[in-house]
């Protein structure tokens, strides 16, 4: 392996030349559903991003997140993302059910999961009203609802989802195999690949171990948009469901990939950006670690 660069300020102008991370551009696969609208108000703040994460109490447990959440207050005005039909207005029933809108898109035929699909959903949930009638036609911007704190929120703020091809999620799908919505892959993509962002900027790996190989990555401040492990050893990649089982929510929610083990590190508010640590459990040539436009970096050991 190359030199890694100092910690020192005398290493600061040489950084660059010395770091042993080499810049790549590889490209998604991932369908493109076009510059889709704000969900929320950029001035909002995301708390939370799309894949791994840990969660924020007692147990510290971690999970993975299929969607992103936006801090809000009682109330915030929320919008819908496209043109589109209102195909499910759920209000709460209980204390851990979230008020949900759905809301149906159709698009030209795409291919997501070796599936030939034609429309996506936009799930808008945690909300305390709606301004929308189901079957109602709604246009991209349009006010459609209001965030709040129903279902079990450990505070108000908006939770989307992106779900390609249908309304259902993995975890009832799996509970409802017999429903009309009921699909064999999970259907959630990172909303962060269509909606305007706030703020965007460079995944951030540094070496701190190199036998076992440890690697601390972070992201840019807001920008939640890791989604990509690969090495000689393999590949892990949240949008695409590869390296992992992904037919139940447990086999989603399982970090320890084989080769790599991923551990989140609980979130900072302050900083409004998500830590991870890699711990390579097997020799590897080689190491890429990608966003979800298919750009970050390659180390080579």
């Amino acid at each position: 392996m190359r030199e890694r660069p100092r910690e020192d300020d005398s290493a600061a102008q040489d950084s660059e030349a010395a770091s042993p991370w080499l810049p790549v551009q590889r490209g998604t696969e991932v369908p493109d559903l076009g510059g889709l609208e704000a969900p929320i108000s950029l001035s909002h703040a995301l708390e939370s991003g799309f894949g791994p994460r840990r969660l924020d109490n007692d147990d510290d447990r971690t999970d993975m997140h299929l969607g992103i959440d936006y801090d809000a207050t009682v109330g915030t005005p929320v919008y819908a993302v496209a043109d589109g039909t209102a195909f499910r207005v759920k209000p709460s029933s209980s204390s851990s059910d979230p008020a949900t809108l759905y809301i149906e898109h159709v698009v030209a035929p795409f291919t997501f999961q070796g599936r030939e699909l034609d429309r996506y959903y936009a799930v808008y949930s945690h909300l305390v009203d709606f301004n929308v009638l189901e079957d109602e036609a709604v246009s991209a911007g349009q006010e459609v609802a209001f965030a709040g704190e129903t279902g079990g929120a450990n505070s108000p703020h908006l939770h989307i989802e992106l779900r390609l091809g249908t309304w259902c999620s993995l975890r009832y799908s799996t509970e409802n195999p017999d429903s009309s919505c009921a699909a064999d892959y999970d259907p959630a993509i990172n909303p962060l690949h269509a909606f305007p962002a706030s703020v965007e900027g460079p995944l951030s790996p540094l070496v701190v171990s190199e036998d076992p190989l440890i690697v601390k990555l972070r992201h840019a401040e807001q920008d939640f948009d890791f989604n990509r492990i690969e090495s000689d050893l393999g590949v892990v990649d949240f949008d695409l469901r590869q390296g992992f089982d992904a037919s139940t929510e447990e086999g989603l929610d399982d970090m320890d990939y084989g080769w790599v083990q991923l551990s989140p590190d609980r979130r900072n508010d302050e900083e409004d950006a998500q830590g991870y640590t890699l711990r390579f459990t097997e020799p590897v040539a080689w190491v890429e670690l990608l966003d979800i436009h298919g750009e970050g970096w390659r180390l080579e050991l």
